[in-house]
């Protein structure tokens, strides 16, 4: 499944969740966390940075300013 896809229909669970408690003082949130390396990203990192003749770690710090992201 799309990695875009889910965090979609977790934001609609969760506004559907705040729809049905309206009213009764419950506060629905939603938390999303950004990026997160495995072994799967890991190798497209790596796979970029070979690409662009880049380090990996170059290669992940555009990705996070092209966002207008900092990685923690």
């Amino acid at each position: 499944m799309h990695y875009g896809m889910t965090k979609t229909a977790q934001v609609a669970v969760a506004r559907g969740i705040a729809e049905s408690v309206a009213g009764t003082g419950v506060t629905v949130n939603s938390i999303l966390a950004g990026p997160t390396e495995s072994e799967r990203v890991g190798g497209s990192v790596e796979a970029m940075a070979s690409e662009q003749t880049k380090s990996k770690s170059d290669v992940e710090k555009g990705f996070f300013e092209l966002r207008g992201l900092r990685p923690f």
